[in-house]
């Protein structure tokens, strides 16, 4: 017990070296004060390493941990004297609460005690302080003119902005403070500004509205359908369908932006289509206003029928499961009107072939030797081949169409690089076709061009005659090899019903899948694709302004330098 008293002696005495040894004392403590001001010294020189993550259910202890050393001593003070102001200080300094020592003694001159453990920690505490202060000063010096700004903000905002500026700083607190930066403000509003303009374009301009995605789909069912129940009328509702999305679409490629699409209609497809539509349309005018039903020679009739087996079941049919635009997308006016008129042209057939005896008998003046017609295909007696029609009809629009490219076609969509004349108004199928990329990859691989030279060709529609001619070329391949030769004549023709069927089949899967990944990609990834292209476009546009500031400022730099030359 001794041992233990003169140790605790011991301790006192290192603790005021200059000052006789205290009576120690259980209850003697340092004034209120002193103790708040080691405490915020401390807690201030200390690195947070407390674990607070910034989050909302933080300790209440962690309201006196001040990252800035200024705002921390002012908010000091002010928690000082409101303990002063409510007389909880002076229980500290004039403590006269008489108290036992260790030997039962009684002792009154605690305070006086006090007063010495006081002086002694606030010793201790002194040089903390004074590197504190210094380092306020030091601080303050720096912030200069900006310290004073700041100094009315209000302390939320201020504790936010002055944690950036610690060496320590927590990915929370940073994560909120860019949060709620003015410039990430201004990032995430262009966000949905940009996000609200894609809905807009895709509501408005692609026509994505409730009751045309009604009305294709209900019409796809009408379709199936008559197809399935009523043969003998199908080829009517394809002259029905065909007349009306032709229409309808014809009217928003006229007033298309920024080229009018009018000169689309002379591609192979369409003009087949229309051909197709008319001699219908002409038939069932003659057969309403005579009744000679010589007026078109039976040999003719039986090469159009011929010819219309090869057109729709081969090139027709075979752009319908090669082309991606040809999908089942039933809101979209130019897609539905791709699929009707490279489709139902083959099922149309279809039911001509394996249906002639009721479509003869439905329409006897219309149709009175098709029954003939298709026993003479089906037995192979008739000697007249389907590939050597279709290709006679194929060249037959093939040349006439290339020399008018040629003259006229090519140069009508070129932007000119004199401003000074006209912009162009009309564009074609092949313009459209190879704008971008394919234009890059075939003059890399093929011409050796560079791609800078591709773009501008691109960017200008100002192609080179040897690009339209491989064009052709590919086009005369396809629909000829792929199109008349393998689908049209050994599949559709030669194979059967069950194999033409089986095609039919396979052709109506491919553009539903189309159509689906197009749904998909307009409910998943649409609006992040269009995002990061509009901050791409917004990247290249700031750094051509600071490309143009920079040159801004060399040419005033320039011109300084010569004014101080002169």
């Amino acid at each position: 017990m001794n041992d233990d008293k003169n140790n605790d002696e011991a301790a006192k005495g290192k603790a005021s070296s200059t000052t006789p040894t205290p009576t120690p004392s259980s209850s003697s403590r340092p004034s209120m004060i002193s103790s708040l001001r080691n405490f915020s010294s401390k807690r201030y020189l200390a690195d947070d390493d407390d674990g607070d993550d910034g989050s909302d259910n933080d300790n209440d202890n962690d309201d006196f941990v001040f990252t800035d050393s200024s705002h921390g001593q002012q908010a000091f003070e002010s928690f000082s004297q409101t303990l002063t102001d409510f007389g909880l200080t002076g229980l500290d300094d004039n403590d006269t609460t008489d108290t036992v020592n260790c030997d039962g003694n009684d002792n009154d001159n605690d305070s006086g005690n006090d007063d010495k453990q006081e002086e002694d920690q606030e010793k201790e505490v002194s040089p903390l302080l004074d590197q504190n202060q210094d380092k306020v000063k030091k601080e303050d010096d720096e912030a200069g003119e900006a310290t004073h700004n700041k100094s009315n903000i209000d302390m939320t905002n201020y504790l936010t902005s002055s944690t950036s500026s610690t060496s320590h700083p927590h990915h929370r607190r940073e994560s909120k403070m860019i949060a709620y930066h003015d410039v990430q403000k201004e990032s995430f509003l262009s966000v949905l500004d940009e996000i609200d303009r894609i809905q807009l374009s895709t509501r408005t301009e692609k026509g994505f509205q409730e009751w045309k995605f009604t009305f294709g789909l209900m019409n796809c069912l009408f379709i199936a359908f008559c197809f399935g129940k009523y043969p003998e009328h199908f080829w009517i509702l394809y002259a029905i369908e065909t007349i009306f999305w032709m229409s309808y679409k014809f009217h928003g490629m006229y007033y298309a932006k920024p080229l009018c699409e009018a000169l689309y209609y002379l591609d192979f497809c369409w003009v087949m289509n229309t051909l197709g539509v008319t001699i219908i349309v002409g038939m069932i005018a003659l057969d309403t206003t005579t009744t000679d039903t010589e007026i078109i020679p039976v040999e003719w009739r039986k090469m159009f029928f011929i010819a219309s087996f090869g057109v729709f079941c081969g090139p027709v049919f075979m752009a319908a499961m090669t082309l991606p635009f040809v999908a089942f997308l039933f809101h979209d006016v130019n897609t539905m009107a791709n699929l009707i008129i490279h489709l139902m042209p083959c099922m149309a057939m279809y039911h001509h072939r394996w249906h002639a005896a009721e479509i003869s008998a439905a329409y006897p003046t219309i149709f009175p030797h098709l029954v003939q017609y298709t026993e003479d295909l089906n037995s192979g007696k008739d000697p007249v081949s389907v590939t050597k029609v279709t290709l006679m009809v194929y060249f037959a629009w093939f040349i006439p169409y290339t020399i008018w490219m040629l003259l006229f076609g090519l140069r009508l969509p070129v932007t000119s690089k004199d401003k000074k004349k006209p912009p162009p108004k009309y564009d074609t199928v092949f313009h459209c076709t190879v704008k971008g990329g394919v234009c890059e990859l075939v003059g890399t691989t093929l011409w050796k061009r560079s791609k800078a030279v591709s773009r501008d060709q691109s960017q200008r529609n100002d192609y080179e005659i040897r690009d339209f001619l491989l064009y052709m070329t590919g086009h005369a391949v396809m629909s000829c090899g792929l199109g008349i030769f393998l689908i049209g004549d050994i599949l559709c023709y030669g194979g059967g019903k069950n194999v033409h069927a089986a095609v039919l089949w396979l052709a109506t899967i491919i553009c539903a899948e189309r159509g689906a990944k197009r749904y998909t990609y307009y409910v998943t990834a649409m609006y992040g694709k269009k995002l990061r292209h509009a901050f791409h476009k917004l990247e290249q546009q700031q750094e051509e302004q600071q490309m143009q500031l920079q040159m801004l400022s060399t040419v005033t730099e320039e011109k300084e330098g010569k004014t101080n030359q002169e």
